[in-house]
Order: C-alpha cells, then structure tokens, then sequence
C-alpha cells in the first residue's frame, strides 16, 4: 500500500452529458468492460486513503458507485456526498478535511482522465524530500485545458484555459501534505467566484513553493473523457481495436 491520499473531485454538474441524454454520472459510464471510475481508480493502485467526493444529486446512482469500487477495496465510507461547490479546489478541500492521515503525500485528481504509467510512489518520495507540489501534465491543444510554463522538470507558471506551452494539465496534482494545500487555498479562496486547483499551485508558485511536473514517458496514456465528443471519440476508437 502506497504512503498516499488520492481525492476524486467528482462533484460536478455534469451539464454537458446531461444536455445530450445522458441519465447518469460521467463517471459511471462504461468504460472498458467496467466504469469510468473504475478504471481511473485500478491504474492509481493502492493508497492509504481513498476519497471519492460526489454530489448528492447523484446519490441515487450510489449503488452502481459501489459495485464499481468495491471491487478495489473501497467502500460506502470512502464516499463523501457534498452539495454544490465553487469549483474543484473547493471540492478538493472538503475532501481534503476528511482525511485522517495529515502527514503524507496528497494527490487530487478528477472523475473524467484515465492516467496510465504513472508512478505515484516516486512522485510521492520527490513531494517527501525536495518539492512542495507536482502537476501532471501531457501535450495537449484543447483550449479548455489549464498549460503550464516549465524549465525542465520545474514549474514556473500554471494558467486556466491558455495555452502557454505545449504541456497542458491532466488534471491530476500533487501535494506533500494536505495542510500545505488547505494552506494556500484558503490565501487565495476570495479571488475568483470559481476557483481551480491550478490557482492554489499558482499562488504556491508565487510564493517560492517547488512545483515540478513528469517527464513524457512512452508508457504513459492520458484519455480525456471531460466532454460527450471526447467520449464518443474515445469509445469508437476502443471499438474499432477490438475488431
């Protein structure tokens, strides 16, 4: 079991999926053979603590929730049913307060990315020794995409929705404790009416924190699944390669 805390920020209005028909949570779709969930959740490995924090408009799929998670060792208690936020760095630091290890590695991420060859037990020795924060990134060219400025491995700049450079967020963070995130989100929580995780990273950056991102290793994958086009797009491309 990894030293880590994970936080699914899945507490969204899922808007987009509704205006086209969609009847259930984004994260419930399949995927895979399984879930959307599942899968993102089966390539993250083991944690210390797992926190799922969804909305409760959708507890009434809780049960199609559970059959996806617990397959994974998680149960009805790793889920956190919360009203609605302003935004995911709010969400992330609800969840964040249910911790119950203060003291390791957190990492956040979203209910819509499908991330493979990551190494989270590396990332979470570096956040250990030397950094404060990390940014998972990959190239990317959508401009609903948040991009980071870097020099090598460091992060310099981090950016909702402009593209700075090629090296856009998956939407999966870093942290070496939790408390350094409550810390930085509550500076800078009056800011904007919707606030992101990349405005703490940002204010983190602004005040001398270490902020570093992954290399672009050939093993890794990241399978945006945000919008009802990406997911269309996503799931014929897996058809089309079991045929």
């Amino acid at each position: 079991m990894a030293e880590i805390n994970l936080i699914i920020c899945m507490a969204g209005y899922n808007t987009r999926f509704h205006d086209v028909g969609f009847d259930i949570p984004k994260y419930l779709l399949p995927w895979n053979g399984t879930t959307i969930i599942h899968d993102i959740l089966q390539n993250f490995g083991e944690t210390e603590q797992t926190i799922l924090v969804a909305n409760k408009r959708d507890i009434y799929f809780k049960d199609q929730l559970l059959a996806s998670i617990e397959p994974l060792g998680l149960k009805e208690k790793d889920i956190l049913y919360i009203g609605d936020t302003k935004g995911q760095a709010h969400t992330a630091a609800i969840g964040i307060d249910q911790l119950y290890v203060s003291s390791i590695p957190t990492f956040i991420h979203n209910a819509d990315t499908i991330l493979t060859g990551r190494q989270l037990d590396f990332t979470a020795d570096t956040l250990e020794d030397t950094h404060d924060a990390y940014v998972d990134v990959f190239v990317g060219n959508s401009p609903k995409y948040s991009y980071v400025r870097a020099y090598e491995d460091t992060v310099l700049e981090i950016v909702e929705k402009k593209q700075i450079s090629p090296y856009a967020s998956s939407g999966l963070y870093g942290f070496s404790t939790p408390n350094i995130y409550l810390n930085y989100y509550d500076q800078c929580v009056q800011a904007k009416e919707e606030l992101y995780v990349s405005d703490v990273i940002q204010k983190m950056i602004e005040n001398e924190k270490k902020v570093f991102m992954n290399g672009l290793g050939g093993n890794q994958d990241t399978i945006v699944l945000g919008s009802p086009q990406e997911y269309g797009i996503e799931i014929a491309r897996q058809t089309l390669g079991a045929k």
